[in-house]
């Protein structure tokens, strides 16, 4: 019986910390560490799932792989470190947000809008940003492998090698 009434209390905790990481109420405590995978050397990521994406927001550092985040306002939000693999980004307002050494591997960033947005050290390797708008970013040393720029807009951008691209750069730097 003893047995029982532990594994029915065990049972109701973990119910409730599933419970609590699922509701929908803001977490005014700062966000978790995720930490490492211990086979891998990369730095800890942050739970970030009850910061609200809004203007200026620190989601820095944070675990938003695969994240739905179309058409949300993260206008000179601090995304640097953070892991947005496959993220959906597309129609995403990040004018003059911080992305240094973001990973956005595999992202979609349609139509984003990336107007002096920070880029630098960026991994961008099969990201989307096919009509993306990156006037004046700054993507010195981004790793854009494979990554898709028909219609972007780069005049003024700041290219991977460091030159600025020209007036009329849609699709490659020029």
């Amino acid at each position: 019986m003893h047995g029982k009434r532990i594994g029915i209390a065990t049972l109701a905790v973990g119910a409730a910390l599933v419970l609590g990481a699922c509701s929908s109420q803001p977490d005014t405590e700062p966000a978790r560490d995720v930490g490492p995978s211990p086979s891998t050397s990369a730095p800890a990521l942050r739970d970030c799932t009850n910061i609200p994406r809004t203007p200026r927001a620190n989601l820095s550092s944070c675990d938003l792989r695969a994240a739905d985040l179309h058409w949300e306002n993260l206008t000179e939000a601090n995304l640097a470190g953070a892991d947005l693999t496959r993220a959906n980004l597309t129609r995403a307002n990040l004018t003059e947000a911080n992305l240094t050494g973001a990973n956005l591997r595999g992202a979609n960033l349609t139509e984003a809008d990336l107007r002096g947005a920070d880029l630098p050290m960026a991994d961008l390797p099969m990201a989307n940003l096919t009509e993306a708008d990156l006037r004046g970013a700054d993507l010195r040393a981004a790793n854009l492998t494979g990554a898709k720029l028909a219609g972007a807009k780069l005049r003024r951008a700041t290219w991977t090698d460091g030159r600025v691209c020209a007036e009329g750069s849609i699709g490659e730097c020029k």
